[in-house]
């Protein structure tokens, strides 16, 4: 599967619960929530490459602005290069790649704290069916069900 944004709406659709068909839900469940896991390692790996990507942008941006300063004998403080920094192109790119990969991952991290609430739905579901409380009706009689007493 690749974990993408369609991946994530695909994964998002399938939340919601049919309590009608408790059986199937339990069975896809397990397999649903293993590929959130997964989009969500792998979310995580792309934000923590991105974050290592801007650093290794912000050094070289760095080092580039001392050997200029150096070159043309000018003296900057700490502040004049952290701002001359923020201001370079390719550090503003990183910088935004690494903010999108972050929300990346943070939305995976919310369908996962999802799932894991998902399971506990189930359970609760699961409770009230073998309790009886949806009734004896199963969903191959209701129509007939619904005739016989639309008849009386």
């Amino acid at each position: 599967m690749k974990y993408d944004d369609d991946a994530l709406a695909m994964l998002e659709r399938q939340l919601v619960i049919d309590k009608d068909q408790l059986d199937e839900e339990l069975v896809k469940h397990s397999q649903h929530f293993y590929h959130v896991t997964e989009g969500c390692a792998y979310a995580n790996a792309v934000r923590d490459k991105r974050q290592m990507d801007l650093d290794v942008v912000q050094g070289q941006i760095d080092g580039d602005i001392r050997d200029n300063a150096e070159v043309e004998d000018v003296r900057l403080s700490e502040a004049q290069i952290k701002a001359m920094i923020h201001t370079d192109t390719r550090y503003r790119v990183a910088r935004l790649e690494y903010i999108e990969s972050k929300h990346f991952a943070a939305r995976w991290d919310a369908l996962k704290q999802s799932y894991r609430k998902r399971a506990e739905q189930l359970r609760d579901l699961v409770d009230l069916a073998r309790m009886n409380y949806y009734g004896e009706i199963s969903t191959y009689e209701r129509p007939s069900y619904y005739r016989h007493h639309r008849r009386n």
